[in-house]
């Protein structure tokens, strides 16, 4: 559809679709509208973090469970599946593209054939796609003019990778780091290599002897020290983790990379039973930024680790007043609001549990112990 009359249309299916979706429950329940912005906010934030991208796939999933003929969902889903496909550069996991974003974007295409934000999104396949071709023209190119060259077993790694097979895409970096002729060749092959072991196939313990090989040829890179960090983390070796990402940040001081320094600290106070001490460290960082949901959710469960239901409570209820949805925050505030005697909030909060999430054991137990529940 040419896009002057798509532009025509949008306001009249946005407007219909506005009208045409059911009432919510109560005061915790939003338009999926609203939902499928607040996860693109998420998305648009997105710096590595997973806890983002589980925000954001838990609001998508909820539109998609509670309004399955609206577009916003899978359109959301198909965004979010793309930004986890993502590699680096022009390089996209093309099996998940494939497998998992584009069936999302065809759901969105059938729900909104009219709206702008659908074909523009659609549009992106295209380039993905494109780019993909010509990595693999590239590949053929290489083969066979410069087949004993390192950059030709770099390249067949990179596709690979891109195809998901990263078990042979290892073998081909491999090779191309025993025969670089430089210390550039090598330090490409040497992260390349690395960040399969950190993310794809995940080896945190072979992920940091290659990134301390990386710094052997160069001690300058952020990115070598900031995933450094990262993997020590994984390994739960907190105060290595520290030490790196803290190095990262003299090189390139970003506000991911003191998101991720803050929550390697706080999981070292937790790890040596220091509870007081990250309270401490969240508290202050809600002085200067109050209505921040994550902090108030993560004071808020340290607080009820700590038996301190009264303060776990005041935070749970914040995080949900100012916009947060997920599941598991309304089943601690009923939890908080059940051992403190509060009745019918606890009902309320558990409640809404079940709208979101309707299975598992916290489910079953609501519905065993708490009165006028039990058919929800």
């Amino acid at each position: 559809m040419p896009h002057a009359l798509k532009s025509i249309f949008v306001f009249v299916v946005t407007g219909m679709l506005l009208s045409n979706t059911p009432s919510a429950h109560a005061s915790f329940s939003s338009h999926p509208l609203q939902d499928y912005e607040q996860g693109i906010k998420n998305l648009q934030t997105y710096r590595g973090d997973k806890k983002v991208l589980q925000d954001a796939q838990l609001l998508f999933s909820q539109i998609i469970e509670k309004h399955p003929d609206s577009p916003f969902g899978y359109l959301g889903m198909s965004q979010l599946k793309i930004v986890q496909a993502y590699r680096y550069g022009q390089h996209y996991n093309i099996k998940m593209i494939t497998e998992e974003a584009l069936p999302m974007a065809l759901k969105a295409m059938r729900s909104g054939p009219t709206l702008i934000a659908v074909h523009d999104h659609y549009d992106r396949f295209e380039a993905i796609f494109r780019n993909n071709d010509e990595s693999q023209d590239q590949v053929r190119k290489l083969l066979f003019f410069a087949p004993e060259k390192p950059a030709t077993y770099l390249a067949l790694g990179d596709y690979l990778s891109d195809q998901g097979d990263f078990e042979k895409a290892l073998e081909y970096y491999k090779i191309a780091l025993r025969f670089a002729a430089d210390d550039t060749g090598k330090l490409i092959a040497i992260q390349r290599i690395a960040r399969i072991y950190l993310i794809e196939l995940p080896d945190a313990n072979l992920a940091v002897k290659y990134y301390k090989d990386a710094l052997t040829i160069n001690e300058h890179m952020p990115t070598i020290w900031e995933d450094l960090g990262a993997a020590y983390s994984k390994l739960q070796q907190y105060d290595l983790s520290i030490e790196y990402y803290k190095k990262a940040l003299s090189f390139f001081h970003t506000s991911w990379l003191q998101q991720r320094l803050f929550e390697v600290q706080l999981l070292a106070h937790e790890q040596a039973g220091k509870l007081d001490l990250a309270i401490q460290m969240i508290r202050e960082a809600i002085d200067v930024n109050s209505q921040n949901t994550s902090l108030h959710r993560q004071i808020g469960n340290l607080y009820y680790k700590n038996n301190s239901f009264h303060e776990a409570y005041a935070h749970f209820q914040q995080a949900i007043a100012f916009g947060m949805t997920d599941p598991e925050l309304f089943y601690f505030a009923g939890q908080c609001a059940y051992l403190l005697g509060f009745e019918k909030e606890a009902k309320d909060y558990y409640f809404e549990y079940l709208q979101l999430r309707g299975e598992g054991q916290q489910a079953q137990w609501i519905r065993h112990n708490i009165e006028g529940l039990s058919q929800r």
